[in-house]
Order: C-alpha cells, then structure tokens, then sequence
C-alpha cells in the first residue's frame, strides 16, 4: 500500500460534518502527517500565492521519488 488515508472526528461546522482529524501515512517512505481541521469555509476566493509553499531559511529538505 502506497497511501492510508484515515478521515475520523466528524464535526457538525457551518456547511456541513466534516472530519477534523485526517491521518496520512506513507508506509514506503515511513512518514504520515496528521491533519486537525479547526474551521471550514467554502467556496472561498483563493488567490495563486495562497498555494507557494514558503520553507524557512536552514530548513533541510529531501526530494521524495
């Protein structure tokens, strides 16, 4: 299995139940990130520099193939 994606903690918010915990793993690369959702909003304006992900100055990155 590449990718796990569990969805828990359903949450009534302003449009709807959404989970407000997404747990990603990736067992070949031995990582997972845990996602906590605090709010939702839809059908928002987003602009393009919303989507530039800024990685602070010294930070160590690795190029996953």
């Amino acid at each position: 299995m590449q990718t796990q994606v569990n969805y828990a903690n359903y949450r009534d918010f302003e449009s709807g139940k959404y989970p407000s915990t997404i747990v990603i793993k990736r067992p070949l690369e031995e990582y997972q990130v845990v996602l906590n959702v605090e709010d939702v909003k839809e059908n928002q304006t987003l602009t393009d520099d919303q989507f530039v992900v800024k990685v602070p100055e010294g930070t160590e990155t690795q190029q996953l193939e």
